[in-house]
Parts: structure tokens; C-alpha cells; sequence
């Protein structure tokens, strides 16, 4: 079985001569594996040196800059093999790894390299938001999820383009992914992997990217399960209007305000998720129409 593997970049010219020579590595000793690389509209010099690239198996795509996402999309057009997978081009990521990850596409629809070894290489000030986000994004799919965003992943194409429609151009991709995987119950496996030191400076914005990322998961939340994230919102407003409700029945007045508006609030927010609810599975049933 074959696979390909899409390298989205952007001006890496730091990266790229030793990425490179790793990635035309990997491929010499494993025939089953190409490798498309997108071009996402670099100005640093990093497409001139993709642009003498050489190999049979390497595939070098340019594009008008539109981002992460929007970059793997582009590649995902022309990727002729059943299973596709993403990895980055700052050497970040084991690429050997993948000989292992593949092993397990038969049983799981996306095999995710998970960065939770000892030596994963994740700076402190990274570690506290993705807690967190790991906790909401597991929360809203009712899922264990180990890592929400790695870029170093492997699932099959036809399932990728089936909700293209869903996956953003930014660096959420990864998180979209994980989260409608998640939330469809296909099978997720994370597998674990070191993380390296980056050469050079990261794209990634720490505030505006995990604002970013926390929204995402919450849209996503709000579409695939909605009563996930309202379910408590509904209690909590719903216990409040009745406990006052019961304080209005035992002593006879006070509080008619506060109860009429706790119930009106919980009420809102269970039509809120119904509605949510409705418009995701009329938006699914389309898109399994137009796939089949």
C-alpha cells in the first residue's frame, strides 16, 4: 500500500536545507511513501530552493499564501493514494515514525502523533494553554483526547475530503480535525512521539492562535454536540429557578424575577442546542449525499 505525505511551508529557509535532506532520506528506503510539498506563497529565498528539488517522489506545488490549512487543502487535490498524511517542515516532528504509525491504519481512521514522551520538547508557556484546550476539546467529544493539534498525522483521503467543507485555513486544521473525528466516532489512534527544538522562529501566535484554537473547539463543540456545552448552562439556570421557585412556595413571595428568568434562560438554551443539533445533522446528511 501506498502513501503520501503533504509538507506544508512557509518561509523556512532556515529549515529547509536540513529538512529536506531528512525527508529525501526517509524516502530513499521506503518505496511506499511520496511526498507532495506545498509552497504556501514563501518570499525568504525557501522557493528557490524548492524550486531545485529533484526527486522522483517529491512533488513541489506553489500557492498564493492563504495559510496552513488552506495550503494542506491545495495538496489534498492531487494526492492519488488512499491514506495522506501531514507532517511540518520545520523538522519538529520524527518522520520516522510513520513506518510504526501505518501499522495501524487498517484498524483506525487517523493516526495521530501524540507529543506526551519525555522528551517532547514543549516550552512551559505552551504546556498551561494546551492543557486546558486538551481538557475542553475531550470534554465536547466525550473522547480521551492526548493531543489536539499535532501536526504529524496519517487518515484516509476519502474521509479528509468529505469535510473539507468544515476544515479551516489556518493552523486549526489539525484541531478541526481531531475534534469531527472525535465527535463522528471514527476510530482515533494517538500514537506517541518525541517533539524536538524548532530552528528558528515559530508561525504560530501564542494569545492569538490559542484564543484562536479555544473558538474553534467551542464552534465545533456548539455544532457536533451542542448539549455538551449548553448541558450545564441548562442545569445550573434550571436549579436556580427552581430552587427559588421552592423558596417562593414555602415562604409565599420574593424572588418572582430571578425564577421567571432562570427558567426562561434554561428553556432558551435547550431550544439553542435543539436547534444546533438539527442544522449539524441536516448539514451531514448533505454532505453524505454528495458523497455518495
Amino acid at each position: 500500500m501506498n502513501y503520501t505525505l503533504i509538507i506544508p511551508i512557509y518561509n523556512e529557509i532556515n529549515n529547509i536545507k536540513n529538512s529536506i535532506a531528512v525527508l529525501e532520506n526517509f524516502l530513499k528506503n521506503r518505496k511506499n511513501f511520496n511526498c507532495i510539498i506545498v509552497n504556501d506563497g514563501s518570499t525568504d529565498g525557501t522557493e528557490d530552493y524548492l524550486n531545485k528539488i529533484n526527486h522522483e517522489r517529491i512533488r513541489v506545488l506553489d500557492k498564493v499564501n492563504g495559510g496552513y490549512g488552506s495550503a494542506i487543502k491545495y495538496g489534498s487535490k492531487y494526492v492519488e493514494t488512499k491514506y495522506f498524511g501531514i507532517i511540518d517542515a520545520d523538522a519538529t516532528y520524527p518522520i520516522d515514525e510513520f513506518d510504526r504509525m501505518i501499522e495501524n491504519l487498517d484498524t483506525y481512521d487517523m493516526v495521530v502523533g501524540s507529543r506526551t514522551s519525555k522528551n517532547s520538547s514543549i516550552p512551559i508557556i505552551k504546556k498551561i494553554p494546551k492543557y486546558f484546550l486538551r481538557l475542553l476539546c475531550s470534554y465536547l467529544t466525550n473522547k480521551k483526547i492526548l493531543d489536539f493539534n499535532s501536526g504529524m498525522r496519517l487518515f484516509r483521503t476519502s474521509l479528509f475530503r468529505k469535510y473539507i467543507t468544515f476544515i479551516p485555513d489556518g493552523f486549526s486544521l489539525t484541531t478541526t480535525l481531531t475534534v469531527i473525528f472525535s465527535s463522528l466516532n471514527f476510530k482515533i489512534k494517538f500514537y506517541e512521539i518525541d517533539y524536538f527544538d524548532r530552528v528558528g522562529k515559530s508561525k504560530i501566535r501564542p494569545i492569538r492562535d490559542t484564543i484562536n484554537f479555544f473558538l474553534t473547539i467551542t464552534k465545533l463543540g456548539i455544532f457536533f454536540n451542542p448539549f455538551r456545552l449548553y448541558g450545564p448552562l441548562i442545569i445550573f439556570f434550571f436549579s436556580i429557578g427552581l430552587l427559588f421557585l421552592i423558596y417562593r412556595y414555602i415562604y409565599g413571595q420574593g424572588f418572582l424575577i430571578v425564577t421567571i428568568v432562570s427558567f426562561l434562560i434554561s428553556f432558551l438554551l435547550i431550544m439553542f442546542s435543539a436547534i444546533s443539533s438539527a442544522i449539524s445533522q441536516l448539514l451531514l446528511i448533505k454532505v453524505h449525499q454528495e458523497d455518495d
